[in-house]
């Protein structure tokens, strides 16, 4: 072999065995993940915060609340960013849900080759409703996966529908 080659050969085993390394102690997904998981933490305290501000501050009447009153150009223009802010975090949480079921649906070699063993298939590469009902699945990957499916959309949906009851005056 050419000592070129031979340079060569030897930075692609360099480069390779620290990819690996890199890899198996820090995979981006979880970094990804666990990102995602500070970004929820981070809308709960934000939703939980204005919330009790809101109940210890701002008096109710018949079960309704006034959080904001100011001459109508002043008022609008607030509504326009509380409703921005809203709009945003719910559609990173929805956003961020996605990514967390799409890598809960994502088969490990392990799984792949426990559905082979077993005469089965897994998909790859496509969010799969197929993995999660596969038996080689775990319980924990599984009821994460439809806890986020059932939580996701209709915490969306409610957001935008609390959206709406504060822009339509009754």
């Amino acid at each position: 072999m050419p000592p070129a080659e031979s340079a060569h050969s030897s930075l692609l085993a360099k480069s390779w065995s620290s990819t690996e390394k890199t890899k198996k102690t820090h995979p981006k997904w979880r970094t990804s993940l666990l990102l995602l998981v500070a970004l929820a933490a981070t809308v709960l305290f934000i939703n939980t915060g204005f919330l009790v501000w809101a109940i210890a501050t701002k008096p109710t009447q018949d079960g309704t609340g006034t959080l904001y009153q100011a001459p109508c150009a002043e008022a609008r223009k607030v509504n326009i960013g509380i409703h921005l802010l809203i709009n945003i975090l719910s559609s990173l949480l929805l956003g961020g849900s996605n990514y967390c079921m799409q890598c809960l649906s994502a088969p490990s070699r392990v799984e792949v080759d426990a559905a082979h063993a077993q005469g089965g298939y897994l998909d790859i590469g496509v969010p799969s409703l197929h993995n999660i009902t596969s038996s080689v699945f775990s319980f924990k990957k599984k009821a994460c996966w439809w806890t986020l499916a059932l939580s996701s959309f209709p915490l969306h949906l409610w957001s935008v529908v609390a959206l709406a009851d504060i822009l339509i005056p009754r």
